[in-house]
């Protein structure tokens, strides 16, 4: 599963599922009854891991990410949502981007033609230059 995709269950009565799930993700009963043990967490020197039972239609908001169990009490359709990526979240992403080509003018394209530039070479205008241009 990539990261920002839905996670769609389908389960038979008695299955089990684990997924791995971000803060903030929501487990949704689409159809059936099905019981969400969420990520364990600690409690003073005991670790904890608290399970709820959703009916059909019923969502739930994880507050924590890790490893979820997600058990059929009869047969249902189960979504995890994972949360909408943060401001710093979309930042990242963009900077590290892969480039995307540049485009060629509209009017150059229409034309069926690319236009090159040519820019100076930098040791045309140094006297003496070691480098020159044939």
């Amino acid at each position: 599963m990539k990261r920002g995709d839905i996670l769609n269950l389908v389960l038979s009565a008695g299955q089990c599922e684990q997924a791995l799930v971000e803060a903030g993700s929501q487990v949704v009963v689409i159809a059936g009854r099905a019981a969400v043990r969420q990520p364990p967490r600690w409690l003073s020197e005991h670790m904890l891991g608290l399970t709820s039972s959703l009916a059909e239609g019923e969502p739930l908001t994880l507050e924590d990410g890790g490893w979820i169990e997600i058990s059929a009490r009869m047969a249902c359709r189960v979504l995890v949502i994972p949360p909408e990526p943060g401001i710093w979240s979309r930042f990242f992403e963009q900077l590290f981007a892969p480039n995307k080509p540049e485009r060629f003018p509209e009017s150059d394209v229409d034309q069926g033609m690319a236009v090159v530039h040519r820019t100076e070479s930098r040791f045309a205008s140094v006297p003496g230059a070691l480098f020159k241009e044939p």
